[in-house]
């Protein structure tokens, strides 16, 4: 096993991610054959009703790490919360999950989201706005696909150079 210091975590689970608190956390890579991980963290108990109601409805969570370092890009996991323990007015929790792949341009992307709705800018309105670009994009291919055709004398299916009689 190999065993790293928590330095930032926020999670999904309905709506967007939430920043969740923390005085401490460790982020495990069990290396076992099922590539599990466990994330602990030491949190206060105003998050107890949250992982409670995630742990009962045995909800897939989509969780953001930050490891060793809070500037360092946070990895993604898929988890799920396994026990909650009281500890004064604090509470330990226990996540169990897998490490998500992600091409390296995801983290960038969705930090931008993040940003935007931290704005104000809400998701129908980027949906609007991705709609809006994609449907630029395939008219920009048509105009694209038109002047390959008038380049290369490609028309209505034939082939440069045959005649049709």
């Amino acid at each position: 096993m190999k065993t790293f210091r928590l330095a930032g975590l926020s999670i999904q689970r309905d709506g967007p991610f939430r920043e969740i608190p923390f005085e401490d956390g460790l982020v495990i890579n069990k290396e076992n054959k099922g590539k599990h991980w466990l994330i602990e963290v030491f949190t206060g108990d105003d998050c107890h009703d949250f992982f409670k109601k995630a742990l009962e409805e045995g909800q897939e969570l989509r969780v953001k790490a930050a490891i060793t370092r809070p500037d360092n890009p946070p990895a993604p996991f898929r988890m799920a919360v396994k026990s909650i323990r009281k500890v004064n007015r604090r509470i330990s929790v226990l996540l169990e999950g897998h490490l998500q792949k992600r091409r390296p341009e995801e983290g960038k992307l969705e930090q931008l989201l993040d940003s935007l709705m931290k704005q104000g800018i809400s998701e129908e309105e980027l949906l609007r706005a991705c709609q809006k670009i994609k449907a630029g994009q395939t008219a920009g291919q048509t105009k694209k696909e038109k002047r390959r055709r008038k380049t290369t004398g490609v028309h209505n299916n034939r082939r440069p150079g045959t005649h049709q009689g």
